[in-house]
């Protein structure tokens, strides 16, 4: 039925939101064994699966028929505005002093999900012209995308480290149709991903402290030139296997949650970007008044309350009345829009 909701991908949704906001949570008290191998299992497949997800979503974004839907992309830019204005005072405060105008063109903290998005949309129309390639196609991003480290200019400009980085995961999702999906799910193949996901995330939930220190910058999707100099010449494989694991593990999360409604979870997936824009400027206010520093990285009962208190932050950022006054916020441009253009032109857009 048209307009019917996917919940499964609602459920995934709703752990990722979680899993985003605990791992922002994580990072200023991160440098113990426990919690430096939580936050990066966390890593090293959330945003990854996000953008899966967003390239499964983003099948409407052009169509022969429809053309592109530039309305989309506007609304993305002016999330985008928004939030760089929000975390331009917080993390100024943080830093020490606070910008008068934000630098809308380097972008390395958590706005450059919008930004890379804004990004791929643009490049829906090419990739669905390539369709009936999409094996190949996925093939060469995979190893343009492992190789884009090792670009002298590759940097925060816009974000394109981590545009490079993410792009095989988002049209990845992009060429998933739902019967493939739908069969993925009625397929043993399912429980094999399960398991090979759940052993991969218990391997790096033992390993990451004692031996993979050197190698987890890859999970930011970070220029090589930023990793220890005995590293950079194996960055390519590197960036391949996490790209594989990353994959491995976001479906396994699918694979494990059901296609019904799961009381929380389902709700806060049909309400991720608000959680996402709102619940950094509030990590980095906790972090400016101190607030890290009563977290105990060595005891397991001080992180458990961590996780807790981020899970009721999620709770509490993805609850009805904020969900209104996002939606208004963000349908602000349509709405402007709508007075500025008579009907006819408005169906042009």
């Amino acid at each position: 039925m048209k307009g019917t909701r996917d919940l499964r991908v609602d459920n995934v949704r709703g752990v990722l939101i979680f899993l985003v906001v605990a791992g922002h949570f994580l990072l200023p008290v991160n440098g113990e064994r426990l919690t430096m191998n939580l936050m990066y299992l966390i890593y090293s497949f959330h945003m990854p699966c996000f953008m899966l997800v967003s390239g499964y979503l983003s099948h409407g974004i052009y169509t022969r028929e429809r053309g592109f839907r530039w309305d989309r992309w506007v609304q993305l830019l002016w999330l985008f505005i928004l939030f760089k204005l929000m975390v331009n005072v917080t993390e100024g405060m943080l830093a020490g002093q606070i910008r008068p105008v934000p630098d809308f063109f380097h972008e390395s903290g958590a706005p450059w999900y919008l930004l890379v998005l804004m990004g791929y949309d643009l490049l829906v129309p090419l990739f669905y012209l390539l369709r009936r390639w999409r094996i190949l196609v996925l093939a060469a991003l995979s190893l343009a995308c492992a190789a884009s480290g090792y670009l002298p200019f590759l940097s925060d400009f816009l974000a394109m480290d981590r545009f490079f980085a993410f792009a095989v995961f988002f049209f990845l999702g992009y060429y998933i149709r739902k019967e493939d999906a739908d069969r993925f799910f009625a397929s043993p193949i399912r429980r094999i991903v399960q398991a090979a996901a759940l052993l991969l995330g218990l391997g790096a939930v033992c390993l990451t402290y004692d031996f993979l220190q050197p190698y987890t910058l890859v999970v930011y999707g970070a220029a090589y030139g930023r990793f220890p100099e005995p590293v950079q010449p194996f960055c390519f494989l590197l960036a391949l296997f996490w790209q594989a694991g990353a994959a491995l593990l976001s479906l396994g999360l699918a694979a494990s949650l059901p296609a019904v409604r799961i009381p929380l979870f389902t709700t806060l997936g049909q309400r991720t970007l608000q959680v996402y824009m709102l619940h950094r400027p509030i990590r980095d206010l906790w972090q400016y008044f101190g607030l890290a520093a009563l977290v105990n990285a060595r005891s397991a009962w001080s992180v458990t309350g961590l996780m807790l208190g981020s899970f009721l932050l999620t709770l509490v950022l993805g609850c009805g009345p904020i969900a209104v006054l996002f939606a208004w916020i963000r349908n602000l441009p349509q709405a402007l829009a709508a007075r500025i253009f008579p009907q006819k032109e408005r169906n042009r857009l």
